[in-house]
């Protein structure tokens, strides 16, 4: 299967964690809904990898996520896309998943997790975009700020 052939609908079965969905919508995810009522602020503060990666292989990307808001934020998920843009959209192909604790305000959380571009894909530049509350259950004051893209070169397989 290459990549530019996978509809949305196959996001639920790529991306599983504990033996269920981690998304419904990807596309939902980079779109700026707030409520501006919610003192809950999820923040992607950072997101770390090599800069050259071979297909296949396994790398190790950590990422930071904070509640930057005033009251606590319950368990979420945060997913991570390969992306040939460092916006986060339907074309995107969300390929991991991470659960993120309950976070304290002012309180954040940072953990490696081991990734590997299994699929077929054409060697190049792509963004790897980690999107904090990926599902969305979290009522947040901003959802602008729940990705961060890093650029990175995907090498061809050995």
């Amino acid at each position: 299967m290459t990549w530019s052939r996978i509809r949305p609908s196959c996001w639920f079965s790529l991306v599983l964690f504990a033996g269920s969905c981690l998304l419904a919508d990807p596309a939902a995810a980079g779109q700026p809904r707030g409520d501006i009522n919610s003192p809950i602020d999820l923040v992607v503060l950072q997101s770390m990898m090599p800069a050259k990666v071979r297909a296949g292989a396994k790398f190790q990307l950590i990422d930071e996520i904070e509640n930057g808001g005033q009251e606590a934020a319950p368990e979420s998920i945060a997913i991570f896309y390969l992306s040939t843009d460092d916006v986060l959209d339907e074309k995107d192909l969300a390929i991991k998943g991470r659960r993120v604790p309950p976070l304290a305000p002012g309180r954040s959380h940072s953990q490696p997790t081991t990734i590997s571009i299994d699929f077929d894909v054409p060697p190049g530049d792509y963004y790897l975009i980690v999107a904090a509350d990926a599902r969305r259950e979290v009522p947040e004051r901003i959802e602008a700020n729940n990705t961060k893209a890093t650029k990175f070169t995907l090498l061809p397989r050995k």
